[in-house]
């Protein structure tokens, strides 16, 4: 260090130290290094010092200085290739028959890819050599670097040497290198050359350095750029593009990048437009002439002419198309629909190039001259009667009719001063048509192309098929009618009823039948069904009844329109003329005039009796029932309203005879709590069928109530007194069959006894104001062969004991008859 030393000293010692002296710079000479050793004494602070010297010398020597310049450079080639794709959508369309226009896509899609990128690094300069020194550089040289820096400076080329010889004092020598070429470190931009000056001792070393930022200095493209473009090939005869998106499309164009280009089309069907020369030919192939076409849709066509009052064929027409923007007007679609069934057979096989001629006039015109049958061109005329025919053709002509494949496509040909003519194409069904689009992509050494190809198909027309089917329902009947009548009755009709009692009334219904009329009838109904698919006019029907062959009658009507799939029910009614016949023949026809499809029908007829009113349903009701309840008085059974359905089937009736039927049925009434009077409880019955009431009866029942009471008294039946002194009476078979009955000695009135000797029998009736007792064996009876002398007594009855009214017994002259009865008294 050059800084001052101190030591602290306790005596007498020696001290030393090394000094280094580096030559950072100074120029040759001598030089003097002087340094002073002080003593000082701490007490009295004397001072001894001593210098010590040393002399340096700076020889003469050659002094060096290096100077470099550099320049990098970046050259950068590129290649590019190009590719073009062609894309549609859809690849295929089927126009249907109500389908004008199709809109198609396309998409081009051009792509630009790098092929290859060739880079070249090269770096070139000048290194400059200077002796600055005072005497010559020997063996001087240069070294020359290229380094690059990540994080410090790195050899990437090892150095080269430059020998430059002897340079003398204040010379230079300099040295251009390059250009020369490298290879970068990859993701380093940052480089340098580095210049070293060096010669033979003693010369000193000198460096220079110039960096640089690595940039493209450079660049060469090879098809950098490319031309799109695109065109339609082909398009089929018969179909046009009417519009496109955008509009006009976009090519060609100059692209320098990935490009993708989207366009639509629309596309119509029977579209034309041109230029063409026509003659002519009469009569021929079917029509009312034949084109002859030249030029634009050259070729030979069915023709017809449209103008009746322009008279002429021009030998140049405009094609025009009639389908422009979808269907035809109603004029041509009619006509269109004439033509395709006529070429189709489908008219009546009378029918040719003529009625349709006419038809076509009439329809352009709006109405029908039949003056034209005989118009020129038209040979021989057409017959007189035929009107009717053309009528029909034009009737059933179809104002919505649109073609499809294999139907006849229209096509007009116009002229300025002559006859307008509609000529016939087709377009077969199953052919394939090819819409042909190309794009191509051109640049400096490449020359591509993509085509998209659209398959265009039609769809034909429903088959128009004319046919007629009938079915027919007949019946033959004999119709017999009958009327209804009924009667009713109830017995008993009245009777007396006290309380808690009861009486059993029995009704009694008979219906008879009646005939009122016998006729005879053919009816039905004919179903006519269009079962084809074209409508079809003026049907004739007409129904034709037969009697062993002979006429009998008719119906005939007419439909005026029969649509397709469409039926019409035709009813009728035929009444037969007098007389039999051993077979009735039903025969129905129905015909269409302009097809001539037919149908017939005949049915051997099979009567069948129909009787009206055969049977008859019956209705009893009692129509005071409430009111008849409500005063005390209860039926059983409860039944209101009775209803007997068809009555001569019904179990609950018989058959009297073949036109007689038969019911009845009994009510129990029972006085419950009714007061003394007198009531009536009403009964009405109707017969009847669904829709009428034939006849109706009633019957009425009276009950009394009477006032009163019942007293238990001794009964004896007989006209003759008993002898003894108690009272009695007997029976003398000898006597009136019939004899009365006493109780408490008074006769009673309605009350009997009647012997009927041929059955062996006692018949007793009690009357109305008696009755038996509640007590076992009410009723005695004793035979005697002579009569007793007094009133037998109650146990030497022998004859018969207990409660009957009629009686078995062995013959006797006599009787004693004895009664437990009671006994109605009326309240005074």
């Amino acid at each position: 260090s050059k800084e001052p030393r101190e030591w602290s000293l306790d005596d007498s010692d020696t001290l030393s130290y090394t000094l280094t002296i580096t030559n950072e710079s100074a120029e040759p000479g001598t030089y003097y290094l002087t340094n002073t050793a002080t003593v000082t004494e701490n007490d009295t602070r004397e001072e001894s010092s001593d210098d010590a010297t040393v002399t340096i010398t700076v020889p003469e020597t050659v002094k060096l200085k290096a100077e470099v310049e550099a320049e990098f450079t970046w050259n950068r080639e590129r290649i590019y290739e190009w590719e073009i794709d062609k894309k549609v959508n859809p690849t295929s369309v089927t126009f249907d028959v109500d389908e004008f226009e199709k809109t198609i896509e396309y998409t081009i899609t051009a792509t630009k890819t790098l092929a290859s990128e060739i880079n070249t690094h090269t770096y070139s300069g000048n290194a400059v050599f200077t002796n600055n020194g005072n005497s010559q550089a020997e063996n001087a040289k240069l070294l020359i670097t290229l380094q690059y820096f990540d994080g410090t400076w790195i050899d990437l080329q090892s150095e080269t040497e430059v020998i430059l010889g002897s340079i003398p004092s204040g010379a230079s020598a300099s040295y251009s290198f390059g250009p020369i070429s490298f290879t970068p470190v990859q993701n380093i931009i940052e480089y340098r050359v580095k210049a070293v000056a060096i010669a033979d001792a003693p010369a000193n070393s000198d460096e220079a350095y110039d960096s640089s930022t690595l940039t493209v200095t450079g660049s060469t493209e090879t098809n950098a750029s490319a031309v799109l473009n695109d065109s339609f090939t082909e398009i089929p005869e018969g179909f046009a593009i009417v519009e496109t998106d955008p509009d006009p499309l976009p090519f060609p164009q100059t692209i320098t990048e990935n490009t993708t280009v989207v366009f639509e089309i629309t596309l119509a069907k029977f579209f034309y437009s041109g230029s063409s020369s026509i003659t002519y030919e009469m009569n021929k192939l079917g029509a009312y002439l034949k084109a002859n076409v030249t030029g634009y849709m050259a070729g030979e066509y069915p023709g017809w002419c449209t103008e009746v009052g322009v008279s002429g064929i021009g030998t140049s027409a405009v094609i025009e198309s009639i389908y422009i923007n979808g269907a035809p007007d109603a004029k041509y679609a009619k006509i269109n629909y004439i033509l395709n069934r006529y070429r189709d057979g489908l008219y009546s096989t009378s029918v040719d190039y003529r009625h349709i001629q006419i038809a076509i006039w009439a329809i352009m015109e709006g109405y029908l001259d039949w003056s034209w049958r005989s118009a020129s061109g038209i040979s021989p005329e057409v017959p007189y009667g035929d009107k009717a025919l053309v009528e029909n053709i034009i009737a059933t002509a179809d104002e919505n009719f649109l073609p499809g494949c294999g139907d006849v496509v229209l096509v007009r040909a116009k002229n300025a001063s002559t006859q307008d003519l509609i000529l016939e194409m087709e377009f077969p069904c199953g052919e394939e048509y090819e819409l042909k689009n190309r794009a191509t992509l051109k640049s400096e050494t490449q020359d591509l192309w993509d085509d998209a190809i659209v398959t265009i198909t039609l769809t034909p027309t429903e088959p128009e098929i004319f046919d007629i089917d009938l079915i027919a329902g007949y019946s033959m009947e004999k119709n017999t009618t009958y009327r209804w009548e009924i009667d009713k009755n109830v017995t008993p009709a009245s009777a007396e009823l006290e309380k808690t009692k009861s009486t059993t009334f029995v009704y009694t219904l008979v219906a008879d039948r009646y005939l009122v009329s016998v006729s005879r009838k053919v009816k039905g109904s004919v179903v006519i069904s269009n079962t084809g698919t074209g409508d079809l006019l003026n049907v004739s029907v007409k129904i034709t009844l037969k009697g062993d062959g002979t006429v009998l009658n008719t119906y005939e009507t007419t439909i005026s329109l029969l649509s397709a799939g469409g039926s019409e029910v035709v009813p009728y009614s035929l009444d037969l003329s007098t007389g039999q016949y051993s077979n009735y023949t039903i025969e129905t026809r129905a015909v269409e005039m302009a097809s001539g499809v037919s149908d017939f029908d005949s049915t051997v007829l099979v009567p069948t009796e129909v009787k009206h009113n055969e049977t008859a349903d019956v209705r009893d009701e009692f129509t005071n029932l409430s009111t008849f309840t409500g005063n005390g008085f209860a039926i059983a059974p409860s039944t209101n309203p009775r209803i007997w359905m068809d009555i001569i089937r019904n179990v609950l009736w018989t058959a009297v005879d073949s036109n007689t039927w038969r019911t009845s049925f009994n009510i129990a009434v029972t006085n419950n709590t009714a007061a003394p009077g007198t009531y009536v409880l009403n009964n009405e019955v109707d017969i009847y069928d669904e829709d009428q009431v034939f006849d109706e009866d009633s019957a009425s029942i009276t009950i009394t109530v009477r006032g009163g009471t019942w007293g238990e008294e001794t009964a004896w039946g007989g006209n003759y007194p008993g002898g003894g002194s108690s009272w009695w009476y007997y029976f003398d078979t000898n006597g009136p069959s019939v004899q009365d009955i006493y109780a408490g000695q008074n006769l009673i009135q309605g009350a009997s006894v009647k012997y009927d000797k041929a059955m062996g029998k006692l018949i007793i009736t009690l009357g109305p104001n008696m009755r038996l007792q509640s007590v076992s064996d009410p009723v005695k009876v004793q035979g005697y062969s002579s009569i007793p002398s007094s009133r037998p007594e109650p146990g030497t009855f022998t004859t018969y004991k207990g409660t009957s009214l009629v009686i078995s017994v062995p013959y006797y002259r006599y009787f004693a008859i004895h009664l437990d009865v009671e006994v109605w008294s009326p309240s005074k």
